[in-house]
């Protein structure tokens, strides 16, 4: 089973300062599928998850908590994922996340290696039918 979060569907919990990383805590709406996730058939889950940035620095703030994401990208020395990140992750290179929150401006976290670690058990939301061809 392929698994991946969609930003668009999950908040923003916290982020945290532990050592010379950053803790980005979410609350995240993640795609299962046989297939490619967000576009294939499969279902809908949330999971707290936490992204751990290595040297990791902040651009930006969030006024409320937790803050809904209408939409983000992860780029990893340049390779560019658009709303989605997928699970597992464990990457060294240049990371780039921005997150895009309904209330506030974009916040930019960049590193040098990201670790993506599941939280807690999964709750089930839906089934996804999948993305319809035109």
């Amino acid at each position: 089973m392929n698994s991946a979060i969609e930003i668009h569907d999950s908040y923003l919990t916290s982020i945290s300062k532990e050592g010379d990383a950053l803790a980005v805590h979410l609350s995240a709406y993640i795609h299962k599928s046989d297939g490619k996730p967000a576009t294939d058939a499969g279902t809908g889950w949330t999971q707290d998850v936490m992204l751990v940035v290595g040297h990791g620095s902040v651009e930006g703030s969030v006024s409320d908590w937790p803050a809904e994401l209408y939409d983000g990208t992860l780029k990893i020395d340049g390779d560019v994922s658009e709303n989605i990140i997928s699970i597992p992750l464990d990457r060294k290179g240049a990371i780039e996340l921005t997150l895009k929150p309904t209330s506030d401006d974009p916040l930019v976290v960049r590193g040098d290696s990201v670790r993506l670690e599941l939280q807690g058990i999964p709750e089930y939301v839906e089934k996804f039918p999948g993305m319809t061809k035109a």
